[in-house]
């Protein structure tokens, strides 16, 4: 029984390091660039055949990355607190904030920015966009824009989260002084989104 529990525990340590290893990598060279040898090298692990013990396949380790760090776990968006798009807007922007605070939610920032700008709003989109396609449903009542409209500024306000807050990171993990600091900064991410959801629709001038 001693040794069972051993072994579990090993391969639970092996994965962790693994997943933080993978994690580092894909926020610098991206989830394709990145090279197992150099994942399995970080994580201290000679057998070259580790990641596709525990993964089987990139996406596989990409998918289990994600849901490593994510600090949305277990949440749905239908559970996404708040009745008004100014609500929801800050509860979002406020929990992707928090993953700023360490090393690992900095790489998952980065990560999920990569991945969210390969997202598309056009039917059969892949399985990663479920969530962002159901924030966009809950979404669709509280903002007086058809829904399609909606639909397609979820996705582009998501991308513009997402992009901001790893770029932060990026200055934090080099110690570049950001313009703006901590408050102000997540005060304009808020504001930027919102006004990307809820602008009114206007008929642009053509040139005769």
């Amino acid at each position: 029984m001693a040794a069972a529990e051993s072994a579990a525990g090993t391969d639970a340590d092996t994965r962790t390091r693994l997943l933080r290893a993978a994690a580092f990598h894909f926020a610098r060279k991206g989830t394709s660039g990145a090279r197992n040898h150099e994942i399995h090298a970080m994580a201290g692990l000679r057998n070259e055949s580790a990641l596709h013990y525990y993964f089987g396949n990139r996406r596989n380790l990409v998918n289990a990355v994600v849901g490593e760090y994510d600090v949305f776990a277990g949440q749905s968006a239908n559970s996404i607190p708040g009745e008004t798009p100014e609500a929801v807007v800050d509860y979002v922007v406020g929990r992707l904030d928090s993953a700023l605070a360490t090393p690992d939610g900095r790489n998952w920032l980065r990560v999920i920015s990569e991945l969210m700008a390969q997202f598309t709003d056009q039917p059969g989109m892949a399985d990663d966009a479920e969530r962002a396609t159901t924030l966009a449903v809950r979404l669709e009542p509280m903002v007086a824009l058809p829904a399609a409209v909606v639909h397609r500024r979820t996705f582009a306000m998501l991308r513009f989260m997402t992009s901001q807050m790893a770029e932060r990171a990026s200055h934090l993990e080099h110690d570049d002084l950001p313009l703006l600091d901590e408050s102000e900064f997540i005060d304009e991410v808020a504001a930027m989104s919102l006004a990307m959801l809820t602008t009114p629709m206007r008929q642009r001038a053509r040139l005769r």
